[in-house]
């Protein structure tokens, strides 16, 4: 057994030499040591993509990124992204292999918010990596605003220079994010038309939001020409709709509603959807079996949203038919002056033919319809002629 034992000392003494030699020197394989650049993989960002949200200005930022069939957004309305007001850009790498440490890197903007030269990562260990870009107005470190944001996955290989394609930034439509703000000014005539003697008589405005209550727009404002209101507010991001009304003081229930109006609207953090309406004297009902009759167009943004071009009037006891003509479309939802039609979620909207008293009045019919997973809507107006 003695003899045993010394022929171990040796090999024990090797052993516990060769572990102190290997943890006194830098591995080969350490990713943290600046004696082995170029041993790891070096990740270079060039360049960003912006998403071409529908409805959203981006024709600053690329000519490509303004989508062709723009016409689908019709009465929806999406915030204004503005390259220029781009200042910083914050680029992020997390969720590397095993526990290797992410890097971040703050830099400024280009002339006009571009991005700025390459932005590069050394020494990263080979794997899948989380590649984050965010835009700002202003310095992060110093409360900048978060105005666009993306995210996608880069591959490194041992040894070599990646470049990804550019990574995809977005308006952040997180329900978890900073809030955003929507604004509509809704304005009419503020002289009469001889034949149209309404547009003067509004008292008020009031609007709703996702079918709430009605809250007074306050005060109305005029340069002589036109009258107008000017709403909105602070929200989460995300989509709602919002109905207005204007209301005559002297007219008898339910004809003190003169004209209405119905918007859906999508809000980003930090960003303002904002919407500029102006109602001409078609828009207004002169209810209680008025002959007076008006042909009401059809803004050439609807030619694609409605199937055809639908009629804008219907003689009382008539019912009247519209259909939905978008492309793509995977659900439908029609509203008949802002209230949602219960068990109306087809193509095809039927409005059960008017009464004589109803002669006159203004019917605002408002489809909305889902693409690609995002809600877009659109007005269509049809007044009420009597029987002949």
């Amino acid at each position: 057994m003695r003899e045993k034992s010394k022929l171990l000392i040796p090999l024990v003494v090797s052993a516990v030499l060769v572990a102190v030699s290997f943890t006194s020197c830098t591995s080969p394989f350490s990713p943290f040591s600046s004696e082995n650049d170029g041993l790891w993989g070096i990740l270079r960002i060039t360049s960003v993509s912006f998403n071409n949200v529908e409805g959203t200005n981006l024709s600053a930022l690329s000519p490509s990124s303004v989508s062709p069939s723009s016409s689908v957004t019709a009465s929806t309305t999406f915030p204004e992204v503005v390259q220029t007001e781009i200042t910083h850009y914050r680029v992020e790498l997390s969720d590397g292999p095993g526990d290797a440490p992410g890097q971040t890197a703050v830099v400024a903007a280009g002339a006009g918010g571009a991005f700025p030269d390459p932005v590069e990562f050394v020494d990263l260990v080979p794997g899948q990596w989380l590649v984050t870009i965010e835009a700002f107005a202003g310095d992060p470190a110093d409360s900048g605003l978060l105005l666009l944001r993306g995210s996608e996955t880069v591959t490194i290989a041992l040894g070599s220079v990646v470049t990804p394609a550019p990574v995809v930034i977005s308006p952040v439509d997180d329900s978890n994010g900073p809030d955003g703000s929507w604004s509509l000014v809704v304005s009419w005539p503020a002289e009469n038309d001889p034949d149209y003697p309404l547009t003067d008589v509004v008292t008020a405005v009031e609007y709703s939001v996702n079918g709430g209550g009605w809250v007074s727009a306050g005060a109305i404002d005029t340069d002589g020409t036109n009258r107008w209101v000017s709403i909105g507010g602070t929200v989460a991001p995300g989509g709602f709709g919002v109905d207005v009304r204007l209301v005559a003081g002297d007219k008898p229930s339910p004809y003190n509603v003169v004209a209405r109006e119905w918007e859906r609207f999508y809000v980003f953090s930090n960003l303002t959807s904002s919407r500029t309406i102006a109602l001409d004297a078609s828009a207004f009902s002169y209810g209680g079996g008025s002959a007076i009759t008006v042909v009401i167009d059809n803004p050439e943004d609807l030619e694609t949203f409605f199937s055809g071009t639908p009629e804008s009037t219907v003689v009382v006891g008539t019912s009247f038919t519209i259909t939905a003509g978008v492309t793509g479309a995977t659900a439908w939802q029609w509203r008949l002056d802002g209230e949602i039609q219960a068990g109306e979620s087809g193509e095809t909207f039927t409005m059960d033919a008017p009464a004589a008293g109803e002669a006159g009045v203004v019917r605002l019919i408002t489809l909305e319809v889902t693409v690609n997973g995002t809600v877009y809507s659109a007005n269509h107006r049809v007044r009420i002629l009597p029987a002949e």
